[in-house]
Formats: structure tokens, C-alpha cells, sequence
């Protein structure tokens, strides 16, 4: 039962894999299948590409996800696999976006330190996560400090890990009976997103909830242990 590309994930970190997902069941665009080729090219890493069919198999066999996650909109799946990923496997995870960046520094990096992980710095402060009050306003003073959250690298089972697996759980458990009454009706829904039919969507997540809201706060907290190495990806035309 553990042969299915299983054995690799459990030591991802060592073997420089890096995830990457597509959680919907529709096919990725030109534009993504390119980007995905690019990952594989540049980063000269492994590269497991985990699609939904996938992600199903591997939940029947080797992977016990949060029940709350089949209600959640494709770009919150996303949200909370990595951070299940990053907890359970360690390794890297990287957005399906065009990057020309080798990753190896960055492995090499991490693997000679006793750091939790490493990603690129975040770009401005208003891409910090808008968690609200003095946080909010100190690590947009300090955003430099933080790692953008679309590719970075972790080892498994940290500290950090364990407390943000043990937050997001925490928000899903307390969500999940509102997420079974209103489920996701499309890849991008998010609390009061106007749908198509002019109503405002009743899908209790909002855009950052599950995944900035989260991540941002605890890469502050340990942000002496987060490295810093350029692996950001190419952020703009990527549909």
C-alpha cells in the first residue's frame, strides 16, 4: 500500500521535492501546464504534481485529510494542503506559476541550518495578510521580515508545523458544520463573493482566512528561524 509515490514524500527535504496542486477536476489551462513545465525545468528539483484524482487516491490510501476539506473551494484545498504537506512530508511547495529559479540554493540553505523553512520575502506590506489590529499594522511595518506565501520550503513536524497544522485544524473543525450547510460553488468563492446570479455567496471562508491570516502571524513569531532565498515565482499572467 505504501507504493504509490508514497515512500518519497516521507522524505521530500531530502530528496528536494517540491509540491505542487490542482485540486479541481477541470483541466489547467495553457497558460498553467506551461508554468507547470517550467517548475519542473528550472527548479531542478522533483517535482510531484498532485492533481485531484491523485489527491483522492492518495486519501484512500495514505493521507487522512480534515473531512470540512470537500466543501472547500479549489484555492482553499490548495490552502490547507500545503500546509498538511508541509507538516506531514517537509520538502517545498510552490504555486503552479512560472518560475526560472533553481531551488537547490535554497534546499542547500535550509539543510545546513537548523531553520524551520525558507521562502522568498514578501514583496510589499500590502500583501500582508489582513488579520486586523496591532499585528496587522506591525508586520506591514516589518513585511520584509515574512515569506510570501506561494512557494517556500519546511522541514516536517516542527514547531512551526505542528502549530500551524494545529491552527488551520482548529478553524476547519469550528467551520465545518457551516461549510457542509454552504459549500464552495466554484474555484475562487469566498464569504460574500457575488456569484454569477447577482447573490452574495453564504460560504463561510474568507479569501485569507485559511491560509495568510494564518501563515503570516507564525512566520512573524519564528521569524528568526525562517530563511530567506529568491524562489518566488512569476506572480502576474498565470491564468
Amino acid at each position: 500500500m505504501t507504493s504509490y509515490a508514497i515512500l518519497p514524500f516521507r522524505r521530500a527535504l531530502e530528496a528536494r521535492t517540491i509540491f505542487a496542486f490542482w485540486t479541481e477536476h477541470n483541466p489547467m489551462s495553457a497558460n498553467r501546464v506551461r508554468a507547470l513545465g517550467t517548475i519542473s525545468a528550472n527548479s531542478r528539483c522533483n517535482v510531484e504534481f498532485l492533481d485531484a484524482n491523485r489527491i483522492a487516491l492518495l486519501r484512500k490510501r495514505v493521507i487522512d485529510l480534515h473531512p470540512a476539506y470537500d466543501y472547500l473551494s479549489a484555492t482553499h484545498k490548495s490552502d490547507y494542503l500545503r500546509c498538511y504537506f508541509m507538516h506531514q512530508f517537509g520538502g517545498g511547495y510552490t504555486d503552479i506559476k512560472e518560475t526560472t529559479k533553481d531551488w537547490n540554493f535554497a534546499f542547500d540553505a535550509l539543510l545546513a541550518s537548523d531553520a524551520f523553512g525558507v521562502g522568498y520575502t514578501e514583496i510589499s506590506a500590502e500583501d500582508v495578510a489582513p488579520v486586523s489590529g496591532t499585528i496587522e499594522r506591525t508586520m506591514k511595518r516589518d513585511y520584509r521580515s515574512l515569506i510570501g506565501n506561494c512557494a517556500y520550503i519546511f522541514r516536517p513536524d516542527t514547531l512551526f508545523t505542528q502549530e500551524w497544522i494545529s491552527l488551520t485544524t482548529s478553524l476547519l473543525d469550528k467551520k465545518h458544520p457551516l461549510l457542509r450547510e454552504n459549500p464552495a460553488s466554484h474555484p475562487q468563492d469566498y464569504m460574500n463573493a457575488r456569484l454569477s446570479n447577482g447573490v452574495l455567496s453564504r460560504y463561510p471562508m474568507r479569501w485569507t482566512e485559511l491560509l495568510g491570516n494564518i501563515f503570516h502571524p507564525l512566520v512573524f513569531k519564528n521569524k528568526k528561524k525562517i530563511l530567506h532565498c529568491d524562489i518566488q515565482p512569476e506572480l502576474l499572467d498565470y491564468h
